[in-house]
């Protein structure tokens, strides 16, 4: 995805972050390019493959 964005003129005084989720990029000021990375951290012996059986209650 290429976005391109001007925001001339701009000023940032102060900035309040109430909450961060696992998702998120906060960018003030000047930024050529920017790359966003991902991993899975779900140890592998916690990792279900094939078919799951509900557990009855």
């Amino acid at each position: 995805m290429n976005m391109e964005v001007h925001n001339w003129g701009l000023e940032v005084d102060n900035v309040a972050v109430g909450t961060v989720t696992a998702s998120s990029v906060f960018l003030i000021g000047d930024n050529d390019a920017f790359v966003l990375s991902s991993f899975y951290d779900t140890p592998p012996e916690a990792t279900a493959i094939g078919t799951i059986v509900p557990l009855s209650g």
